[in-house]
């Protein structure tokens, strides 16, 4: 315990410098702020800066997050997709209340935002679909995304990119 606890002492955070960040320059909606700090982010080389953290509620209440690729910003509506098959296209069909979190510790910002998910219909999710790359797509139609690992001895990773193939992880 006392191993993991120096170890996440030693490391940095926060160690800037960053962005300034002025409230009196602050614009109308907060989806022009987030596309303000979207290009900067771009700009600064952050990786995969669309990447968000899709917080929901299972039926039991208890809170369950993965990560999510943000797919659109029209105003202060943020778009995404999901399975409905999905754990969370379950949770979200039961409880649509959700939160999203955008962290790019490279800038010292995190964006948080709750509100309620709505379906789009299935042609937004086939629109959706077929605008993905190839290699996406094959993800989604054979990944086991969102779906319990079931016993150690089981569990394993798949990467269907650059032809890694697959790994069993022993634990």
């Amino acid at each position: 315990m006392d191993n993991a606890k120096q170890l996440l002492k030693s490391l940095q955070s926060l160690s800037g410098p960053f962005p300034l960040f002025d409230l009196n320059l602050l614009p109308e909606n907060p989806g022009e702020l987030f596309l303000q700090w979207l290009n900067v982010a771009i700009e600064k080389g952050v990786k995969e800066p669309h990447a968000m953290t899709l917080s929901t509620v299972d039926a039991d209440g208890y809170p369950d997050a993965r990560v999510l690729i943000l797919k659109n910003v029209v105003d202060d509506t943020f778009y995404f997709a999901s399975s409905f098959e999905s754990r969370k296209g379950q949770q979200l069909k039961r409880n649509p209340k959700a939160a999203l979190t955008f962290y790019w510790p490279a800038l010292g910002r995190q964006i948080r935002l709750r509100g309620t998910v709505e379906d789009m219909g299935d042609e937004a999710g086939a629109a959706d679909f077929r605008e993905r790359s190839v290699e996406a797509r094959v993800v989604a139609l054979t990944g086991n995304q969102s779906r319990d690992l079931g016993s150690r001895k089981h569990w394993r990773i798949h990467s269907l990119s650059r032809g890694r193939g697959s790994a069993t992880i022993q634990i």
